[in-house]
């Protein structure tokens, strides 16, 4: 095994465990939010619902944003170091899951009002929930796991297709 797939495998390797984990702290986080807010909503008036839920995300989103900058150095990095078992259009799908990803993210702090005439009630729900950024990730994920199993398991990828006639290696 040489250094370039060593290094490979190692950076495909952290983007998927990277990827696994920011889509479990996601859900987590967000199961967490709904169900102490439904907890305390019963208490609190509708503002201060709102400033708590604001201040309370913060805790979360610092870690997020770094861990989420690792892992998309690893997949660009990816760009010029995918295993040769991985086929890149699953590469190119994750990049785009992971654009998509960041441009919601940057949409949901941008100030309602920067949307023109839409609905802010409904630009409100759709960017601000942040289910939208886990819905991607729950697309990104398998293509994750996708190019993990066609890098580590080349041999298993391939192993179910039957060969075609004609197209058996030369003997010499």
């Amino acid at each position: 095994m040489t250094a370039t797939s060593t290094l490979s495998r190692g950076l495909l390797l952290a983007y998927v465990l990277l990827t696994i984990y920011c889509l479990g702290v996601a859900i987590f986080t967000e199961w967490a939010e709904l169900r102490s807010a439904s907890d305390v909503s019963s208490y609190l008036s509708a503002a201060d619902l709102a400033a708590w839920q604001m201040a309370s995300t913060d805790n979360t989103a610092l870690l997020l944003t770094v861990l989420s900058g690792v892992q998309t150095a690893a997949l660009l990095a990816l760009v010029w170091l995918l295993p040769a078992s991985v086929p890149r259009g699953v590469l190119w799908a994750a990049l785009i899951c992971h654009v998509v990803v960041w441009a919601l993210g940057l949409l949901a702090r941008l100030p309602a009002g920067s949307f023109g005439a839409a609905d802010p009630s409904l630009v409100e729900l759709l960017v601000r929930s942040g289910w939208g950024r886990k819905l991607v990730l729950l697309i990104e994920a398998p293509l994750a796991l996708y190019m993990a199993f066609r890098a580590f398991w080349p041999a298993a990828a391939g192993a179910g297709r039957p060969a075609l006639p004609g197209k058996a290696p030369a003997l010499s």
